[in-house]
């Protein structure tokens, strides 16, 4: 189960170059993708192909899916093969609660009192709960981004279940464990699949793994995505869930 690649020291922990590259590349494509629409007010951003194009960096948020998928099962992965301690659900849980629900909280109780865009205030319930994804009246409402997080938080609220269930139909069979359990109902959702799975096992090193093995490009995404939660987490505990 050891992944073998380049790895990168980051705060105090060896990580795989590869992974913190595609992770930056991710977040450069988000950011540039929100950037060009909002330069141009959204008006005409699907009229061309360049537009689309430009646009299209936006679609990192799913490469982000795949690669939290990937981050956040693999831990639970070696536990099952006995390849690794056992994931502490108490731990993982205050983790992932800090990762997103301080930053999420203040973005809408700001939006809610200074800006709803098109949202009613009696609705702040639905934000409250990360349920807003499932009605119309809320979805891709006051900040429009958030939708993501709340798929993230579903996710990781969901995950130590999965993990528990694909480790009771393997049987602690690596083979099956790590089968295709997931059948992707879009292009993109597989194009993250693979590209996550190319840069952690490729069949070849190439030109595209030399470039994700750029050290300064690994440490772009420490600093722009990993650093304000590690200082957040620092102040409760050390850990590595």
């Amino acid at each position: 189960m050891t992944v073998l690649t380049p790895r990168i020291e980051q705060a105090g922990e060896q990580r795989s170059a590869r992974v913190e590259s595609l992770r930056a590349v991710a977040a450069l494509g988000v950011a540039f993708g929100h950037a060009f629409a909002i330069a141009v007010a959204f008006e005409g951003i699907f009229t061309s192909a360049k537009n689309r194009l430009l646009l299209s960096g936006g679609l990192g948020v799913f490469l982000f899916f795949t690669l939290t998928g990937y981050l956040l099962f693999l831990p639970f992965l070696r536990s099952q093969v006995g390849e690794g301690r056992r994931v502490d659900l108490g731990t993982y849980a205050r983790n992932r609660a800090l990762r997103i629900l301080p930053l999420y909280y203040a973005v809408v109780a700001i939006l809610l009192i200074l800006q709803p865009f098109d949202t009613d205030r009696s609705d702040w319930w639905r934000f409250a709960l990360f349920i807003e994804n499932f009605s119309r009246a809320t979805a891709t409402r006051l900040d429009s981004p958030i939708w993501s997080l709340v798929v993230e938080l579903h996710f990781y609220v969901a995950l130590p279940l999965l993990a528990w269930l694909i480790a009771r139909v393997a049987r602690r069979s690596l083979a099956l464990t790590v089968a295709p359990w997931i059948q992707p109902e879009a292009l993109v959702a597989l194009g993250g699949f693979l590209v996550v799975g190319g840069a952690v096992r490729p069949l070849r090193d190439g030109v595209l793994t030399r470039v994700l093995e750029w050290r300064p490009l690994a440490l772009v995404s420490y600093a722009f995505v990993e650093r304000p939660f590690l200082r957040l987490r620092r102040r409760w505990a050390t850990t590595e869930a």
